[in-house]
């Protein structure tokens, strides 16, 4: 039992490491917000079974997109917004 609550924290947590290295610029561009995300996913983390849904949303869903605008080319002076 406590490989699968093992299991659950790391998928967490990696949600979580995932969310916090994204630029923010890219979650504006998806339309996503990055501090719901990080919220949804810490709690999730202090409620593991209810947590893990909430992650898996996160990675299969809501990633993919942020990681898609995140490659796109920015237009725009260095460092500002799109």
């Amino acid at each position: 039992m406590w490989a699968v609550q093992a299991l659950l924290f790391i998928v967490n947590l990696w949600a979580l490491v995932n969310v916090i290295r994204r630029p923010s610029y890219a979650f504006e561009a998806a339309r996503k917000s990055r501090v719901l995300w990080l919220v949804l996913i810490l709690a999730g983390i202090f409620l593991c079974n209810v947590g893990i849904f909430v992650s898996l949303i996160y990675l299969f869903m809501v990633d993919p997109q942020v990681k898609r605008m995140a490659n796109e080319p920015r237009i725009g002076f260095p460092g500002g917004g799109r």
